[in-house]
């Protein structure tokens, strides 16, 4: 079974901020994450989550429990251009990629991709309060 964990307000706390490159594109691996903002939340979490525990210790061999933080429409992936007009380069087009996965070139087309843009990851941080 899963359990919701209610709260009233949330902060970003979140420290890295991504450096986009000044020219070209970056593609940004984005994860999440969460804090108790003070030690009655703290307290709150860690009690629901051990009665959660005890509610379905019996109903298994191999009971795991664990944590998962679900965000509506949390897109894990971006990729985002330094360009003034927001326009990616000519080549990353869906024509062009098009052409190229319908000729056999899908994979010299993503390893030139790969090539051509920087990487990073951010971790999106969040403090909840009950």
């Amino acid at each position: 079974g899963s359990e919701r964990f209610e709260f009233s307000r949330w902060e970003d706390v979140t420290e890295d901020r991504i450096n986009i490159e000044q020219q070209g594109v970056t593609r940004v691996h984005l994860f999440k994450t969460f804090v108790c903002g003070d030690p009655r939340t703290q307290q709150q979490f860690d009690r629901q989550f051990e009665l959660l525990k005890l509610k379905h210790k019996n109903k298994d061999v191999h009971v795991d429990a664990g944590v998962s933080l679900e965000v509506a429409q949390f897109v894990k992936r971006v990729t985002v251009t330094a360009n003034p007009d927001g326009m990616a380069p000519w080549w990353m087009s869906a024509a062009i990629f098009i052409f190229c996965t319908s000729i056999g070139f899908s994979f010299p087309y993503r390893w030139m991709f790969t090539r051509m843009t920087k990487k990073c990851e951010l971790n999106i941080v969040k403090k909840i309060y009950k």
